[in-house]
């Protein structure tokens, strides 16, 4: 997780989270998550992976 701009109060923030690549064999899935302020301005950047597991049945 990189916090590539500030955010100051009163900042309207968008947050857009794209999956990139799911790997079934690992059972994990990789997303993009991007966070831009009202100007457009990418304040944070990251990397979300998820560990899929199988619960009880």
């Amino acid at each position: 997780m990189r916090f590539t701009a500030p955010v100051f109060f009163g900042d309207t923030l968008t947050v857009r989270y794209t999956t990139e690549r799911v790997d079934p064999g690992e059972g994990k899935v990789y997303s993009a998550v991007r966070v831009t302020n009202q100007d457009g301005a990418v304040c944070l950047a990251a990397t979300h992976v998820l560990k899929m597991i199988e619960g009880p049945r």
